[in-house]
């Protein structure tokens, strides 16, 4: 259908469908997120930053949504406190990865490092110094357990369906078809 409506545009089955993947792509993006973040407690930019979009081009009609990552700083999650400050002794920090369970204590402190790193780090040791951060799951292992491939096919069908369709008309209300007559001399 879109080839035959589109059959004045010069390529314009190839762009409305290149750029009708493109917005797929966002939006699948956007879904993979929120179903990570309804199941653990990220902040949502830091899962964003892990994940790549390769969008399609005219040459090359294939987009690829791309994880990659390692483990994440636990400063990322739920914390408790958030920012660097002085605790009284004997009080935990508290922090949560997943959404269903509570809150867990753990012998930790926010530091605000010379670079300007806040980070949730522990002691190794008794004495003052050395210091390690502690980290959390990666955003491919929360993508992994997170997300059903079934869902999201259907998520991505229905929605490149939509996007076609509207590209299509975009595509029409963007060109002026003009016939073309020969120029007699």
């Amino acid at each position: 259908v879109a080839q035959k409506m589109l059959k004045g545009i010069r390529g314009g089955c190839y762009k409305a469908n290149y750029l009708a993947i493109n917005r797929t792509l966002i939006g699948a993006r956007q879904q993979l997120i929120g179903q990570t973040t309804s199941i653990y407690r990220v902040k949502a930019g830091d899962l964003r930053k892990n994940l790549t979009l390769n969008k399609a081009t005219n040459s090359k009609p294939i987009g690829v949504i791309h994880s990659k990552g390692y483990p994440l700083p636990l400063i990322s999650f739920k914390t408790n406190p958030t920012r660097p400050k002085i605790m009284k002794r004997g009080t935990l920090m508290r922090a949560a990865v997943r959404r269903d369970s509570g809150m867990k204590a753990i012998h930790s402190f926010v530091q605000k490092l010379k670079n300007g790193h806040v980070g949730v780090f522990h002691r190794v040791g008794k004495s003052r110094y050395p210091i390690k951060q502690n980290y959390s799951l990666s955003a491919p292992s929360m993508l992994k357990h997170t997300c059903s491939d079934e869902k999201m096919q259907r998520y991505i069908n229905t929605r490149y369906a939509k996007e076609l369709t509207q590209q299509v008309k975009f595509l029409l209300s963007k060109s002026i078809l003009f016939p073309i007559f020969p120029i007699l001399k």
